[in-house]
């Protein structure tokens, strides 16, 4: 787009590759390959450019998320990132660690329970709590804790999947 600058990451061609050619980081899942009581979890941080190409892209640009004095200036440490980012980033966690290629994310929800800013460390895990055979789904439960092992957020998904052939 003129007059916009986007890192290399999100540009459409860049985008349009990864797609074509098959992102190896999204096996294929089956609903046997995930039995109620399976848990997996990711480390990740949070930056301030990410912060921003969020703000950017959102058209969610509150002082809170981008001025960092303001944020200060109402008592906390610095940038707070948007809790829609982490979600964000947990349904991609959740698309390669429990539905891979052949499933879709049916619905999700988060609860933010603790500030996130940029710079920080968080840790997500998730758990399959229960397997619905007869119509090929799994529902999970996540949450995510920071550096600090305060939860910042909280949630719960569910996916459907194809069933072994």
């Amino acid at each position: 787009a003129a007059g916009r600058t986007v890192c290399s990451a999100c540009t459409g061609n860049d985008l349009k590759k990864t797609m074509s050619t098959g992102n190896q980081t999204y096996p294929r899942y089956e609903l046997n390959d995930l039995p109620c009581g399976l848990e997996r979890e990711h480390g990740f941080l949070v930056t301030r450019e990410e912060g921003e190409r969020f703000s950017y892209e959102s058209g969610d640009n509150h002082p809170l998320h981008c001025d960092a004095r303001f944020s200060r200036e109402r008592g906390y440490p610095d940038l707070l990132v948007h809790g829609m980012l982490v979600a964000a980033r947990c349904s991609s966690f959740i698309a390669r660690n429990f539905i891979g290629s052949h499933g879709i994310l049916v619905s999700m929800s988060s609860d933010f329970r603790h500030p996130v800013y940029c710079g920080d460390e968080l840790n997500w895990r998730g758990q399959v709590v229960s397997v619905n055979a007869d119509v090929a789904t799994i529902e999970l439960r996540w949450q995510v804790t920071n550096s600090r092992g305060v939860v910042v957020q909280l949630g719960t998904a569910c996916s459907l999947l194809s069933k072994r052939s």
